[in-house]
């Protein structure tokens, strides 16, 4: 018999080192085969460096949030 359970873990870790596509997940995260064979599935997102798109998405969140002066706010509740 074996414990019915329902649940969903979700676990994120930075690669050991640079990440390498040639090597096996066991390589890169640092965690034993054993282990890494518990999970249902394995996703990995990779952030790929691209300068000139990294600029364009950074200048956008800049301008986006750049118009919020956190002085100028006024708070929601008087101080007495």
């Amino acid at each position: 018999r074996t414990l019915q359970s329902r649940c969903a873990v979700f676990g994120v870790m930075n690669p050991k080192g640079a990440f390498d596509p040639t090597a096996p997940i066991a390589v890169n995260t640092g965690l034993p085969g054993p282990l890494l064979s518990r999970f249902d599935m394995i996703l990995i997102l990779l952030d790929t460096k691209e300068p000139d798109k990294d600029s364009i998405v950074s200048a956008h969140i800049i301008n986006a949030h750049g118009a919020y002066d956190p002085d100028e706010a006024s708070p929601s509740t008087s101080a007495p």
